[in-house]
């Protein structure tokens, strides 16, 4: 049987005004472009877009919750910094007029956490923004989220184990399972590679990286793979080589042990000085984190900071600059610790199979438009 049903109107109120059309519904905001400049009709007329967005936000939920059980306290660090340290990039530069200085958009907040380390807390992160005046492609923006943890009396090892397990909660909340689909690759967190970054050179490009003894071998190899030589030292080459075939690293990957040069924050393992106790996780080919057990030798962190200055004097433009201040806080004593920093884009890129770095930041930074009649 049939049932009708009607609504008494009271009263009606235009609650806001709808000057401009939506785009139409089958051949509207197709643009990529458009679609970035104009995300609000972008999550209007495309509801997957809206999705991705709800995802990063259950994402960064469970973040907070695993680093709660884990008993780690969220702490917060300064994003205008007078130096800027805790990570090898170019920073961007502004100036604080009631100080009349000079000062950087954070880069990362590493040295600052590990302050917090020496002042007594055991556990502590921080999910914030960083800055880094670099180019953009599909897995780099500018600006930039990641979620920084720092553990005492842990290292690299610990921090390993921990990361895995963060990436099987957060799949388990996605997906119901610790199984993935990413750009038509099956993915099982439970299962994951380990290799150290010499090995894997080794075994994707076929290069012995142990025959590069100065920065005239690290040029001539660079050469020799393409790669742009200018600033190519024996601290970055092994990095770089790395980004030739970090696409390959489809299921779940740890790269382990890289050249201690190229990381003046990180401790030397003690059965190979020469080597860092550094990891970084791969999984569906993106980059996924950076992590390792901390320096807190206030000694040999100056001769580090002392090495980078000579690496910028010879062209190395992300070599990090001296911190004086965390030398000396180091000198107070901090605790063995590991330390793991993880891109939050890129692991909202795995678990909603995106792409590009700017399908999961709801409003990504654009060249700003030409204006007809604009100087």
């Amino acid at each position: 049987m049939l049932e009708i049903s009607s609504v008494l109107k009271e009263r009606r109120q235009i609650l806001a005004k709808s000057i401009l059309p939506l785009p139409e519904k089958w051949h509207g905001l197709k643009d990529e472009e458009e679609r970035y400049r104009k995300r609000y009709l972008d999550l209007v007329m495309n509801p997957n877009v809206k999705e991705v967005f709800e995802k990063r936000a259950i994402i960064l939920k469970v973040m907070r919750d695993f680093m709660m059980e884990n008993r780690f306290m969220e702490v917060e660090t300064p994003l205008l910094q007078s130096v800027y340290g805790g990570a090898n990039a170019k920073p961007f530069k502004t100036h604080i007029d009631v100080y009349d200085s000079d000062v950087f958009l954070s880069i990362a907040p590493e040295l600052y956490l590990k302050k917090c380390l020496v002042g007594g807390f055991d556990r502590v992160y921080e999910i914030t923004k960083k800055f880094r005046n670099e180019g953009a492609d599909r897995s780099h923006n500018p600006e930039h989220m990641t979620i920084e943890w720092y553990q005492a009396y842990a290292d690299y090892e610990d921090g390993m184990k921990l990361f895995e397990e963060l990436m099987k909660r957060i799949c388990k909340a996605i997906n119901g399972k610790f199984v993935l689909e990413y750009q038509d690759h099956k993915i099982d967190l439970t299962k994951w590679n380990k290799m150290t970054l010499a090995q894997a050179i080794k075994k994707y490009l076929n290069e012995d990286v142990s025959k590069i003894k100065n920065n005239s071998d690290a040029k001539k190899v660079a050469k020799k793979h393409k790669i742009e030589i200018e600033g190519i030292t024996t601290a970055n080459i092994q990095d770089e080589l790395m980004k030739l075939f970090r696409d390959k690293l489809i299921q779940p990957t740890f790269l382990t042990d890289y050249p201690i040069e190229s990381s003046p924050l990180a401790k030397p393992k003690k059965s190979d000085p020469t080597k860092a106790e550094i990891f970084q996780p791969f999984v569906g080919g993106i980059e996924l984190a950076r992590a390792y057990s901390e320096l807190n030798d206030p000694t040999l962190q100056e001769q580090h900071f002392n090495e980078q200055e000579q690496e910028r004097k010879v062209g190395n433009k992300e070599a990090m600059p001296t911190d004086k201040d965390f030398v000396t806080a180091l000198k107070h004593g901090m605790p063995n610790a590991c330390g793991v920093g993880i891109g939050i884009e890129r692991v909202v890129m795995l678990f909603t199979n995106q792409t590009s770095i700017r399908d999961v930041i709801l409003f990504p930074f654009m060249k700003p438009e030409k204006i007809e009649g604009d100087k």
